[in-house]
This record gives C-alpha cells, sequence and structure tokens, in this order.
C-alpha cells in the first residue's frame, strides 16, 4: 500500500503542479504546436482530482447532505417563533397582538410548547397569556424507538452519502489510470515500431550493399522495400492510436485539448500480495458497495418497525395550564385529556407494512446476492493478477527468443544461408512479442487496479484523502 498523503502537502502539492502544468510555462512543444506535459501516474491523478467536473458536483451535493444531516440533527432542539398578529373586524376595534412560541421535543415522542402573547392594541381590559402545554402519544409514534427512527435514517444516508463520494472518486481515480496506462502502452508500441522500422531501413540499405556485391540476386530487394513500406503503414496507425490515447487522457484530466501528455514512468512500488482468504476479508470490510448494502438493510428494518407502528391507533395525551399576565390576572387554568382516533376503511397502513416487509426481504435477498457476487469478483480479480505475473513472464522469455532468432538469421543473410522474406517473418514476430510484453505488462498493472477496485481500496493504495477532494 502507498502511505496516505497528508492533507496539508495535498493542498500545497496540487495548485503548483497546475500552475506548472500552464502552457504559458515555457514547455517543449511537440505536435502541432501542443505544448509538452510530463506526467507521473501520480501527477495525472492528482490533476484529474483537482479538475474533474464530475467530482466538483459530486462535492457539492455531499456539502448539501451534510447540511441536510445537520438540519436532521435540530430535531429534539428548542424551536422558537415570533408571530406578530393584527385583526380588523367590522363594528370591532382593530386588535393587535404579538406572541413568542418556543417548543421541545423529547426523544419519547413528546413535545412541549411555552406560548407568550401580549396585546398591543385593541380593549383597554385585554391581558397578555402564558401557556405551558404538552401532548405525548401513547400508541402510534410512542417510544425512542420510534421518534428517533428519522433522525437515525438521517444518519445511515449520511453514510450512503460518504461511500457514494468515494465511488466516485474511485471511478475517476480508475478511468484516469486506464487513460494513462492506455497512453503509456501506445508510446510503447509506437516506440517499437520506430524501432522496427529503422532495422528494416538499415536492412534495405545492407541488401543494397550485398546486391552491389553480386551476393544477392537483384529481385530480393523488393522484399526489404515492401517490408520499409509495410512499417511505415503500420507506424502511421501507431501514431494514430497515440493522439486518441492522448485525447482520452487529457480530457478526463480537463486540460487544454492541445496538449501532449508524456507519461513519466516511475518504478512500480511493491505490491504486498494477498492470500485469498485476506482478499476476500478485505473486501467486506473495505468495499463501499458491500458497505452500502448493509446501511440499505438497516434502513429497511426501520421502515418496517415504523410500518408496523403506523398500524396503531392514535391515542395521545394532552395536558396544558396558562394564566393572565395583565394585572387584574385570574385563576391559573388547567386542562388534560386524552385524545383517541380509531380509523376506519383505511387499508394504507397496511400496503405500507407490506411493502415494508418486502424491503426488508429484498434487501437481505440483495445482501447474500452481493456476497457471492463480490466472492466470485474478489476470486476472478485475484486470478487476474497472479495469470499477469505469469503471462510478463513468458512474454520476456518469450522476447528473449525472438531477439536471438533475429540475430541468428541476420548472421545466416550475411552467409547467403537465408533469405529476406524468412527474416522479415522473423522481424514481426520480434515486433509480436515486444508489442505482447508491453500488454502483459499493463494487464498486470490494470489487473493490481481491478484488484483494488473490488476490495474497496483504491483511495487507500493511492493516498487520497476524501476531505480534500473537489475543495
Amino acid at each position: 500500500m502507498r502511505p496516505c498523503m497528508p492533507a496539508f502537502v495535498l493542498l500545497l502539492v496540487v495548485p503548483l503542479l497546475v500552475a506548472s502544468w500552464s502552457p504559458a510555462s515555457g514547455q517543449a512543444q511537440e505536435d502541432g504546436g501542443g505544448a509538452a506535459l510530463e506526467l507521473t501516474l501520480d501527477d495525472a491523478i492528482r490533476l484529474a482530482l483537482h479538475n474533474n467536473r464530475d467530482l466538483l458536483d459530486a462535492r457539492l451535493s455531499r456539502t448539501i447532505q451534510e447540511f441536510s444531516l445537520d438540519v436532521a440533527e435540530d430535531r429534539y432542539r428548542p424551536t422558537a417563533a415570533f408571530s406578530p398578529v393584527v385583526r380588523a373586524a367590522r363594528e370591532r376595534d382593530t386588535t393587535a397582538e404579538l406572541a413568542a412560541e418556543t417548543g421541545l421535543r423529547i426523544e419519547s415522542g413528546g413535545r412541549f410548547s411555552l406560548r407568550f402573547s401580549e396585546p398591543v392594541a385593541g380593549p383597554d381590559d385585554a391581558d397578555g397569556r402564558v401557556s405551558l402545554s404538552f401532548s405525548q402519544p401513547l400508541l402510534r409514534g410512542f417510544g425512542i424507538d420510534i421518534d428517533t427512527a428519522p433522525l437515525r435514517i438521517s444518519r445511515l444516508g449520511d453514510r450512503i452519502s460518504v461511500l457514494a463520494f468515494r465511488e466516485t472518486i474511485a471511478g475517476v481515480v480508475v478511468s484516469t489510470i486506464n487513460a494513462w496506462r492506455n497512453l503509456v502502452r501506445a508510446r510503447r508500441q509506437l516506440e517499437i515500431g520506430e524501432a522496427s522500422l529503422a532495422r528494416a531501413r538499415q536492412q534495405l540499405e545492407t541488401n543494397r550493399t550485398l546486391i552491389e556485391a553480386g551476393q544477392m540476386a537483384a529481385r530480393e530487394i523488393l522484399q526489404s522495400e515492401a517490408d520499409v513500406a509495410d512499417r511505415e503503414l503500420g507506424l502511421v496507425q501507431t501514431r494514430n492510436g497515440v493522439t486518441t490515447a492522448n485525447f482520452g487522457l487529457i480530457d478526463i484530466l480537463d486540460i487544454d485539448s492541445a496538449t501532449v501528455v508524456r507519461p513519466m514512468e516511475l518504478p512500480a512500488a511493491p505490491r504486498p500480495t494477498l492470500s485469498l482468504a485476506d482478499a476476500i476479508e478485505t473486501a467486506l470490510r473495505q468495499s463501499p458497495r458491500y458497505a452500502r448494502a448493509l446501511l440499505d438493510r438497516e434502513i429497511a428494518e426501520i421502515d418496517l418497525k415504523l410500518a408496523e407502528d403506523n398500524q396503531l391507533w392514535d391515542m395521545s395525551l394532552d395536558a396544558d395550564v396558562s394564566r393572565g399576565t395583565g394585572g387584574g390576572a385570574g385563576e391559573t387554568d388547567y386542562s388534560a385529556g386524552l385524545r383517541l382516533t380509531i380509523p376506519l376503511w383505511d387499508r394504507s397502513p397496511e400496503l405500507g407494512l407490506r411493502a415494508a416487509q418486502a424491503g426488508v426481504t429484498q434487501a437481505e435477498r440483495g445482501l447474500v446476492e452481493l456476497r457471492q457476487s463480490m466472492d466470485i469478483q474478489v476470486r476472478q480479480a485475484v486470478h487476474d493478477v497472479e495469470v499477469g505475473l505469469r503471462q510478463i513472464e513468458l512474454a520476456r522469455q518469450a522476447l528473449r527468443l525472438a531477439e536471438e532468432k533475429l540475430a541468428i538469421e541476420q548472421s545466416k543473410l550475411q552467409q547467403g544461408l537465408s533469405s529476406i522474406f524468412q527474416l522479415a517473418r522473423f522481424e514481426d514476430d520480434l515486433v509480436r512479442v515486444q508489442n505482447a510484453e508491453v500488454d502483459a505488462l499493463v494487464d498486470y498493472e490494470n489487473a493490481l487496479t481491478a484488484l483494488d477496485r473490488t476490495l474497496g481500496t483504491t483511495l487507500e493504495t493511492w493516498g487520497i484523502a476524501v476531505e480534500q477532494v473537489g475543495r
């Protein structure tokens, strides 16, 4: 694992990188006048995280979600309201009063309310009043588990939002990595093609010398010229592949479309080898998808409790005490009572209960299916990494043999023991295995990236602090 970059280092490095990547910074020009931009993979990831518009939108949504949770946390905080009232009636004096009210909800579902009113216009004998009321449900809506359910759902929703934001970041990181490696692959293939063309041209000159010396038939030169033309055509196609890969990367990085990115490859950091059991355990612990499925099930269970509570009758206790505030204030008034509401012919609570029961069943089934799917995906990802290592070994072995074969065939041609056609075949074999080695190396790195994504460890591997992304 790469060590996590401290947040303050990220804040210092990104602006410097952005400034140094400006086309006005005196960089060399390449292909069509675009500024040449040298990037390591780490640099490309940081630049993508700094510029990507999807991440900026995701950060904005995350900010709104954070504020939404703050609002939900106000459920058990005191509330207050101020309400001036003016009334005018025919053949009556205009009246006006000022009223202030504060309330407090408690976790059992009850609510206290304190109200103060004072007339400011109207009859001289009008008095102000202070009243304290309390209401507590006794059946439907009673209990801590029921009344705190909306707040707990909001907190779970906030955790889901964090997981979704992590997934968005990981998606941008993986897209950047794949685009960067596609460019690396295309540039390496271009180098292989240029080297092959150089060898073909050199062989063409050698063959012309042999023909002039009478050691080769003149008609053999056609094969050499055809080889050069074929490799020049292949090189044009390869250069086009580099341009396409370059556009794909700068689109993700959201930089000037005329920029020519030159990937700077650094030695890959050693990666610890995970056993299959450790990989599965890590996925269940780190994967945002699995964590979200667990939270979805928890929300479904809360919804079921609310639906069951909604089956109960509505009965509540109401109590009130009030007293006038004027000089001739009378006695204090008290009142208390029970209120019962029995719904008739209303089947919507039953519908809600059935829907909530189905939601719990679906959440549990989805969790089981996801775990099985993740088990398969982890096994496949670990297998792909193991196969990738083996492919690299075989590709390097094949490359060594192809180079030896070509050298021997060139020597035999000098002695008149081979043909240009046979040499061209061996040259094609060398190019093919060189490209195969490039593919094996890139595919192995991509397999490691895919394993990180499956395990949910992409951000940890690249040292990305979620709190700093998009700010």
